[in-house]
């Protein structure tokens, strides 16, 4: 099952991806479910087992047209990211580097402390001896 959070009519949502290109909205082919996708996989394999059931038996008014919908990203507000570098072969060949060995693993978390401001100034110095 794909699962999506996207915009309809104003409000946030979770969905699934139906084989036909269709968005379910699994809150209201199932009222039970939870509202935001963060609190939806906290609910495991009870949770999906539920989704799985309500994209089967959902009613009209929950399928909607993909246009219908604005696609937001799937985890919204991701505690952390793990990304691969290095990937694939082609990236190594443009970056001049060996293929590694391991996979090079690095973070991007969201919660890192930064100014509050917006407008930064980023300023460099050149010092010359």
């Amino acid at each position: 099952m794909k699962l999506v959070t996207f915009i309809h009519n104003g409000h946030s949502r979770i969905g699934a991806l139906a084989g036909d290109g269709k968005i379910v909205d699994l809150n209201r082919a199932d009222p039970t479910l939870p509202t935001e996708m963060l609190a939806f996989l906290a609910g495991g394999a009870a949770a999906q087992n539920l989704a799985e059931k309500a994209v089967v038996s959902a009613p009209s008014a929950a399928v909607l047209a993909r246009a219908a919908v604005t696609l937001q990203a799937p985890i919204p507000r991701p505690g952390k990211i793990l990304c691969i570098g290095l990937n694939y072969r082609d990236h190594a060949a443009e970056s001049n580097q060996p293929l590694p060995e391991y996979p090079t693993v690095f973070a991007k978390y969201n919660n890192l402390p930064l100014p509050l401001e917006r407008n930064r100034q980023w300023q460099t110095r050149q010092q010359f001896h």
